[in-house]
């Protein structure tokens, strides 16, 4: 077993390197099905990061190429009732947010449906320690078929930590492709949170709010304006969410800054550090122009 598992991961790190589907058919037709799932297995509970992130990607193209070649068909039917999923969930709780990140995109893009319970376990446990990463967990729960979406949006907005209220800005859906009934609906839903949140203890999140509500408001009133007098209050809305500090941007540059740290976990109090800096080198630009 060990030989095989050797060409596993030799082939899938070919894969990785080249997209050669050919790798990802040598993996599949060279082992039965008990025979891979027991590699694979192996693999993701290795703690091993790049192996982990590596295999994850083996699985998730052999899945969504599967269809598509009769070799990995039998890979692709017998997948979901087997113990890589398992693992994959498992995986959800580790302490190392990239393989979390890792476990998170591909139960969604093997729609793994029945992991939904797992990912909603993982959702209340990462909630208050790991906010930036709720809109990924939140994408893949609804590409999967959430539905408890404002129930778990009700409890980000009850939460004492500040960044998880913040980051329900960035989950709120402000258009939607539905039905006008159920479009409305839901606009009615994402009215109420933020005017909820414009009312929060913490000045950011008022801020954004506000903005939100603003976009939305612009969003009604569009179609009855000359394109016109649409484009220049549009740019006008744009120069202002510029100079707010939304929870999009401080995620973006604490995710950029735990990169290039080679950092896999934070804590709460290091973000608040974090945004703390930002916010006063801000300051700090604005008053030297």
């Amino acid at each position: 077993m060990r030989d095989k598992e050797y060409i596993v991961i030799k082939n899938t790190q070919k894969y990785c390197d080249s997209l050669d589907i050919d790798c990802l058919i040598d993996i599949v037709s060279n082992l039965s099905f008990s025979e891979l799932e027991k590699i694979l297995c192996q693999l993701l509970t290795s703690q091993n990061q790049d192996r982990i992130n590596e295999t994850c990607f083996m699985i998730r193209d052999s899945i969504v190429c599967g269809n598509r070649y009769s070799e990995l068909a039998e890979f692709r039917e017998k997948y979901s009732k087997s113990l890589i999923v398992k693992n994959l969930e498992n995986l959800l709780f580790s302490c190392n947010r990239s393989i979390i990140k890792d476990a998170i995109y591909t139960l969604g893009k093997t729609c793994s449906y029945n992991s939904l319970p797992a990912l909603e376990e993982a959702f209340y446990s990462l909630r208050d320690t790991d906010p930036l990463i709720l809109s990924r967990l939140f994408c893949e729960m609804q590409w999967l078929g959430l539905d408890n979406f404002w129930e778990l949006i009700d409890s980000m907005m009850s939460s004492d930590v500040f960044f998880t209220r913040w980051a329900v800005i960035d989950l709120l859906p402000l258009e939607s492709e539905d039905n006008e009934e159920n479009q409305n609906i839901l606009s009615q839903k994402t009215h109420n949170c933020l005017e909820i949140l414009k009312q929060d203890s913490h000045d950011l999140i008022q801020i954004e709010a506000e903005y939100k509500l603003l976009w939305m408001n612009f969003k009604i009133i569009s179609k009855t304006l000359s394109k016109s007098e649409r484009r220049k209050q549009r740019k006008q809305l744009e120069r202002q969410y510029k100079t707010i500090s939304s929870f999009e941007t401080i995620s973006i540059l604490f995710e950029k800054y735990l990169n290039r740290k080679k950092m896999n976990s934070y804590t709460i109090s290091k973000l608040s550090i974090f945004l703390d800096y930002f916010l006063f080198f801000r300051e700090f630009h604005k008053s030297n122009q």
